[in-house]
């Protein structure tokens, strides 16, 4: 009985997060349309990378915030992430170079902290920091349900080919003080122990919100003035 109980509460929990996630959709669709070509005064760029089955329209409430913050941000839009990790990296290449764009501060949310990582170990020059919010770096239990028709999925299941190359190849030195983790005990999709790197210096445990809480909860914003500052 406790099992079902605890198996429902996450489902209820994860449920509700999805939820208050999608209410914000229908007043950021223009973000796809506006995605392609970047306009700001700003130098201080920061990229936001969605997550595994999600579009860049639920980072409009975190965007805001940043942008109060005076940052530049940018949300690109490469689909749903379902397809091999290694293509999308090659889309934001792509759209990193069309658009002149250096001295990045990444901010990845799941599956968007892996692609930043991806991207970031190729092309170092262009990224001044990588911040990801419950990014599976070894891997989450759930991907394995996706794994049949979703490339993406197969690559982060837990201690896949994938994770276990790009972890390794990573120069530790290099990277340890320009990575911030930041997880939470409470995520039901990515489990604590696999959404940080031992190596990084700033690793940060948000208390009591899930997975998706990470794109609206207020409690955000002193994490990023903790970081960025």
């Amino acid at each position: 009985m406790p099992r079902l109980y605890s198996i429902f509460s996450s489902f209820l929990h994860t449920s509700i997060e999805i939820m208050l996630c999608l209410i914000q959709i229908p007043s950021g669709f223009f973000e796809i349309l506006v995605s392609k070509k970047i306009h700001s005064s700003s130098k201080k760029i920061i990229i936001l990378l969605h997550g595994w089955g999600t579009r860049n329209v639920i980072y409009l409430p975190l965007k805001w915030q940043l942008q109060k913050m005076g940052y530049r941000v940018i949300t690109p839009d490469f689909g749903w992430h379902i397809i091999d990790i290694n293509k999308t990296v090659v889309h934001l290449k792509e759209f990193i170079h069309s658009n002149h764009l250096e001295n990045i501060t990444f901010v990845g949310h799941s599956e968007g902290g892996i692609i930043a990582l991806a991207y970031a170990k190729e092309n170092p020059s262009t990224v001044k920091k990588i911040i990801t919010m419950g990014s599976p770096f070894h891997g989450s239990p759930h991907a394995k349900l996706a794994s049949f028709f979703s490339q993406a999925a197969e690559q982060l299941k837990p201690n896949s080919l994938f994770l276990k190359k790009l972890v390794s190849s990573l120069d530790k030195d290099f990277w340890a003080s320009k990575i911030s983790c930041v997880y939470t005990s409470y995520d039901e999709v990515v489990p604590a122990h696999s959404a940080s790197l031992p190596f990084v210096t700033q690793v940060i445990d948000i208390k009591k919100i899930g997975h998706f809480s990470f794109l609206y909860s207020p409690v955000m914003k002193k994490v990023f003035l903790r970081i960025l500052i």
